[in-house]
């Protein structure tokens, strides 16, 4: 049998490398590369750990994934698979972040409990014009918004804002 010889990196590999100020020899192996870019991507985009345990759960993303990745991963397993009131959860928290100019990351920091989240999405995944606007946003651009992430100015976010605004906790809950 022959031996099997590492497949050198591409020009390409070795430009992003040096963009991201990632050190190697000539020798270097293409497989050995992406692991030291990863490795920095990471370093330079770290997921926090609630995003990590969202991915997690859904059996995405790696060690060396970062933050950006972790959403577009997330957001497009929600979007694919038809999880409707799991996505819509996910934009709620995402509206319900920037509407308040919040500084938390994470849901848990937000303040808003899982059960009303709930509730407000299964009610906005009965209206077919709100998943068919939602339905226009990309992976990634979900829970984020403003600037190169998702659209502040679409029927989905105006109705997310709306239904966040007139259902507190103990609004819902009396429901």
């Amino acid at each position: 049998m022959g031996e099997s010889h590492p497949v050198r990196p591409s020009e390409d590999q070795k430009r992003r490398a040096r963009e991201l100020d990632v050190h190697f020899s000539s020798d270097i192996s293409g497989q050995a590369l992406d692991l030291l870019i990863a490795a920095r991507c990471r370093e330079l985009d770290p997921p926090p750990v609630w995003l990590r345990q969202v991915a997690e759960q859904l059996g995405l993303g790696g060690r060396h994934s970062t933050r950006r990745e972790l959403y577009h991963l997330i957001e497009a397993e929600l979007m694919i698979t038809g999880r409707e009131v799991e996505l819509l959860v996910w934009f709620l928290y995402g509206v319900s972040r920037h509407v308040g100019g919040a500084a938390w990351d994470g849901p848990d920091g937000s303040g808003i409990s899982a059960g009303t989240m709930e509730k407000l999405a299964r009610r906005l995944a009965r209206e077919p014009w709100v998943m068919q606007s939602l339905g226009r946003y990309l992976p990634g651009t979900l829970y984020r918004f403003g600037g190169i992430y998702g659209s502040t100015d679409t029927l989905a976010f105006r109705v997310a804002a709306r239904a966040l605004e007139e259902n507190s906790d103990d609004s819902v809950e009396k429901k």
